[in-house]
């Protein structure tokens, strides 16, 4: 759930770290969980990372009863927003994990708030710390920028998710009521 925001003019363009970004270090899984590959990174996506993520977003689509109407320009739209960001996590073979989030201000806090959007691993890297390591590094993200808090909306059903925020130091703290507009159309 977000709301639109206009992009900060004084906020530089972003970069894909094969423009020339650094990729941030990849934060390991929790003790409990396995550990991230070694061979796997994290970055934030940009310019040129479009077709990625919409391709890692068309595969989560598949798990839903409707798939994502999300495209290259969309991604890009979405980038432009002040506070909206998208982290890929990348293995030998190109992207294999994607996570969206965005940072909009609290007023109850008087503070900048986080909510992780979107989180989509391949089928084939499920279950390897992926997930996990991408909602840490957001989460040490928002941290950095200040956050007072972080949240996160999945499915009821969606147990497997569930398990990894909960690792990743979620809890259980709030119920989240919904209404899907798509659904009514």
């Amino acid at each position: 759930m977000s709301l639109a925001r206009a992009r900060d003019p004084r906020r530089p363009p972003r970069t894909s770290a094969a423009a020339g970004e650094t990729p941030h270090p990849t934060p390991k899984a929790s003790t409990r969980g396995r550990g991230l590959p070694a061979d796997v990174t994290i970055r934030g996506a940009g310019a040129g990372d479009e077709a990625a993520v919409v391709r890692l977003f068309v595969e989560m689509g598949r798990d839903f009863a409707h798939g994502t109407a999300v495209d290259e320009a969309f991604v890009r739209r979405y980038l432009d927003q002040a506070g909206a960001h998208i982290l890929l996590a990348v293995g030998p073979c190109g992207p294999v994990g994607v996570l969206s989030y965005s940072v909009t201000l609290d007023l109850y806090h008087a503070a900048p708030a986080g909510e992780i959007e979107d989180v989509a691993v391949t089928a084939a890297a499920q279950g390897s710390g992926i997930g996990e390591a991408l909602v840490r590094e957001a989460m040490r993200r928002l941290v950095a920028e200040g956050c007072a808090e972080v949240g996160v909306i999945t499915s009821r059903d969606n147990r497997r998710a569930q398990r990894v925020y909960r690792r990743a130091g979620l809890t259980d703290e709030l119920v989240c009521l919904q209404r899907h507009f798509l659904d009514e159309t």
